[in-house]
């Protein structure tokens, strides 16, 4: 019987040059910034095809828990780290999804034995998409992965939907 497709790792490398990007998150934010950091590389290695969606509070929740800050902290070092380019900015601002592109670089020696490849962004993109993960189909438009005729079409579909709820309610209502 053959083993099923492993997505996650075990280990990734962690230079130990940090650079400039940690050491700002680490003048900032003190240990906190640096290990949260860290931390959130793991949950990147433990989790299904390398990504995060922080759009649920619980899951939110559960990182700020385990980075042992406040919500509000992590978010900020998240938004730091989005801006410094560590994390991926479309993602994160449309998404509330970390993906960091360095990290998913860092494994791909993992994944050589492996028949399946690490998930690349355009991959993620689409799985988003099948999950309805992503609030928007910006991103695949942008990345080449519908054509403009499929996001009108989509947009066109939502907003005939809005309309006919709209109707729907109106309609439901009982004369006075």
């Amino acid at each position: 019987m053959a083993r099923p497709e492993k997505n996650t790792v075990t280990y990734f490398p962690l230079d130990c040059e940090t650079g400039k990007k940690m050491y700002y998150i680490e003048e900032t934010y003190g240990n906190d910034g640096y290990a949260s950091f860290i931390k959130i590389l793991q949950e990147l290695a433990r989790s299904e095809y390398h990504y995060l969606n922080l759009s649920k509070n619980t899951t939110l929740m559960f990182l700020s828990a385990k980075c042992k800050v406040s919500k509000e902290i992590l978010l900020s070092i998240i938004k730091d780290l989005v801006d410094l380019e560590k994390f991926d900015k479309e993602l994160w601002d449309e998404n509330n999804i970390i993906w960091c592109q360095d990290f998913i670089d860092s494994i791909q020696d993992a994944y050589l034995k492996r028949k399946n490849k690490c998930i690349d962004k355009k991959s993620l993109l689409l799985l988003l998409n099948s999950l309805g993960i992503l609030k928007s189909n910006k991103l695949l438009l942008k990345h080449g992965l519908c054509s403009k005729i499929e996001y009108n079409n989509t947009q066109i579909k939502e907003e005939n939907i809005k309309e006919n709820k709209k109707r729907s309610m109106h309609c439901r209502k009982s004369p006075e």
